[in-house]
């Protein structure tokens, strides 16, 4: 047996006295106060959380066999609720569902709920505010939580299967919306009242816990990697792959120029999930340099890096005459303002302490970093 809207809406209005025994249809009669003011202007979203019983959040997309799980239904995208239904079929070779043990009204006083679960095989939440136009609800309230246990390893996504008719399962905002509604499907067969989108995710992607690595780019003062810690005297990029080579992020350096002298060139990558990297330096003069990074559980710091920052003919990956030649030019001018980049030691100028490291690196041509790992 299936109720019509109207009839669901002459039931609700009594408190929702008796526990629904089949799904229920989408609600009819007008309210007075309504006016459809956010219906359609919002992006309701159903979306369930998991628990183990440590209370930690799990993973909807690879839950345990046997294992107990606090299944809460919530609901975000919204600020209001006038009427909402939902109509969920279970699958019980994939799981076992047992009786709520919280609902909507535990923390909602002007919202009327009740709640059916039919041979543990379906389940029908209802919802309805008694007020006169809606009732205000929180990002991420929640509907209702129930134990949920996997007879096997398996996606939350394959236990659970909304009825999509906007008849059964639906959102309404204002009392006043009449059969217009959130609905999962705004193309329903056969449905000729005005329905925007509504999203249900089972097994949402849970946000990957990341942290932040920091530290300076300092210009490298020996071929063994060592550095006096003066700024690489320009902005360099930061490109960030994964163990399988794939490109996860790329930041670029802040490079201080007071005016005077370079005062500092440091970097940021923000939220790193665990896991090794290599990070690969690049900079208009840089010898490309690639490192290792570890990220284990906590945000790093000081992860300095030093280059060879004297690479002023670009085109080869050497220090030879051309860049000797480049450099020359620099310090005859002496003029930190005209040749910003040719201060390797950081004191405004471009003098002979600055030649003293171009030629420790002409003296070697190609340059060969050491291994380095930042973690």
């Amino acid at each position: 047996m299936s109720f019509s809207k109207k009839l669901l809406a002459v039931f609700l209005s009594v408190c929702l006295a008796a526990c629904l025994s089949a799904p229920l249809t989408a609600l009819a009669a007008k309210d007075e106060n309504g006016g459809n003011q956010t219906l359609g202007t919002e992006t309701p979203k159903i979306y369930c959380e998991y628990q183990n019983s440590l209370g930690e959040v799990a993973d909807g997309n690879a839950l345990e066999a046997g294992t107990e799980y606090s299944c809460s239904f919530k609901l975000s995208g919204v600020t209001a609720v006038a009427r909402l239904q939902l109509v969920i079929a279970v699958d019980v070779s994939k799981a076992a569902v047992g009786t709520f043990t919280s609902i909507m009204s535990d923390s909602y006083t002007t919202i009327n709920t009740d709640m059916s679960d039919v041979s543990n095989t379906k389940i029908v939440f209802a919802a309805v505010s008694t007020n006169s136009v809606c009732s205000g609800v929180e990002e991420d309230a929640v509907l209702f939580t129930l134990p949920v246990t996997p007879v096997s390893a398996c996606d939350a996504a394959s236990i659970f299967t909304a009825d999509e008719s906007p008849d059964y399962t639906f959102l309404e905002t204002e009392h006043g919306d009449s059969k217009e509604c959130y609905a999962l499907n705004t193309s329903y067969p056969g449905y000729e009242y005005a329905t925007f989108p509504m999203e249900i995710d089972y097994s949402p992607v849970l946000p990957v816990a990341g942290y932040d690595v920091s530290g300076n780019i300092y210009v490298m003062t020996t071929v063994d990697g060592s550095t006096a810690s003066k700024p690489v005297p320009y902005t360099c990029t930061l490109t960030v792959a994964d163990a399988e080579g794939r490109t996860v992020t790329e930041v670029q350096s802040d490079a201080v120029n007071d005016g005077t002298k370079f005062t500092s060139n440091t970097y940021t990558i923000p939220a790193l999930a665990d896991g090794t990297y290599t990070v690969t330096v690049t900079g208009e003069f840089a010898v490309t340099r690639t490192v290792t990074l570890v990220v284990n559980g906590a945000a790093i710091e000081n992860a300095d890096i030093p280059l060879c920052a004297c690479n002023y003919n670009t085109a080869k990956e050497a220090i030879n005459a051309s860049d000797t030649r480049a450099f020359n030019i620099a310090y005859s001018s002496g003029s930190f303002t005209s040749y910003p980049a040719y201060d390797l030691n950081g004191d405004g100028k471009i003098n002979a302490t600055d030649a003293r490291l171009v030629n420790v690196f002409f003296a070697v041509g190609t340059v060969t970093y050491p291994d380095l790992v930042l973690q």
